[in-house]
């Protein structure tokens, strides 16, 4: 609509490894009919995956660490 852009980098800040010291992985699921951002782990799916892990959580549930420099 504005046509506007700015030259910065867009990224978020990573998010902190799971209990089980694996990386976690951002997906966008169906909830209530509308689309939401939730974390995992990425053993959450994964069926005799070692380490199994059921770490799950909705994006305003994760805490993140405050950045030391601006993002965008």
């Amino acid at each position: 609509v504005f046509e506007t852009s700015n030259p910065y980098s867009k990224r978020t800040y990573p998010p902190s490894p799971c209990f089980c010291n694996v990386p976690i992985i951002v997906h966008e699921l169906p909830n209530n009919g509308r689309k939401k951002i939730a974390f995992s782990c990425q053993n959450f799916y994964i069926d005799g995956a070692r380490p199994k892990c059921s770490w799950f959580l909705w994006a305003e549930q994760v805490p993140f660490r405050r950045p030391r420099q601006n993002l965008h």
